[in-house]
């Protein structure tokens, strides 16, 4: 799939984790709402880790858990750690903890990545079948998944889902979904991850950063303030659609807070 002409991004900044969380889940609700309106279905990629904790729970409250029209609502996971489901470093277990276990969503409507499979290879062939299955797209089609919406955090190194630096996943082309066998950062457990291709060919990416340790990183990407970006794994995310930035605490002196540009 070729990157889009033209990559159509914004940005929005705000002064504190608290802020973003609850602007986002406006923009999420918003989304959803806007989808519904000529689908049948959402389909919404969630991120793992512990950045979107905060913003589960709070889709998990009012008014955004009566606002999200959950019968409707199909939610992935980018990438998952090769443990068992209720391992605390599952980010299944996570997403169920703050936020899944707590919705009229249908349990047929969540599709986690099978990690009682015997290997991440196996594993990651079944997400891609399931994911096949889901979207009407046999084994021979080319074309790839085309999610509503995908939120990703951010790691230190720039990596997104569980596509790392010099990784051979993230030069994956033509598959769906990839094993990952060393992960570059903490947990070490095995992975398994949504490729590049199946990401970029998303409706809406979401980038939250809601970490302090990353701002300086986010400030050389957003403002191209160093050559060679590209070996940030988190630079090759360039949706068909639409990508969007949410950032907290960032410097009062660069753009201002709680604004968008």
């Amino acid at each position: 799939m070729l990157a889009p002409s033209k990559l159509k991004v914004k940005k929005f900044f705000y002064k504190n984790p608290e802020d973003l969380n609850h602007a986002l889940a406006d923009f999420i609700c918003s989304k959803a709402k806007e989808t519904l309106s000529r689908s049948n279905v959402f389909t919404w990629v969630l991120s793992g880790g512990n950045s979107p904790l905060a913003l589960y729970e709070l889709m998990a409250k009012p008014p955004c858990c009566f606002q999200m029209p959950w019968t409707k609502i199909h939610l992935f996971f980018g990438d998952e750690r090769h443990v068992p489901f209720d391992h605390p470093d599952s980010n299944y277990f996570k997403a169920c903890k703050t936020m899944v276990a707590h919705v009229a969503i249908p349990s047929e409507n969540v599709h986690p990545i099978k990690v009682d499979r015997n290997s991440t290879d196996q594993a990651a062939l079944d997400y891609e079948l399931e994911l096949r299955d889901f979207f009407s797209l046999d084994i021979k089609s080319s074309a790839f998944p085309m999610f509503d919406l995908v939120l990703l955090g951010m790691g230190t190194d720039g990596h997104v889902a569980s596509l790392f630096p010099q990784d051979p996943a993230l030069t994956e082309k033509t598959r769906w979904t990839f094993p990952v066998q060393n992960p570059g950062m903490a947990p070490l457990h095995p992975r398994i991850t949504l490729t590049l291709p199946v990401i970029n060919n998303a409706n809406d990416v979401v980038l939250l950063i809601t970490e302090p340790a990353k701002l300086s990183l986010v400030e050389k990407i957003i403002y191209g303030r160093q050559s060679g970006l590209e070996q940030y794994p988190v630079c090759r995310v360039k949706p068909r659609g639409e990508l969007s930035w949410f950032v907290s605490s960032v410097k009062k002196s660069e753009k201002g807070v709680n604004c968008c540009f």
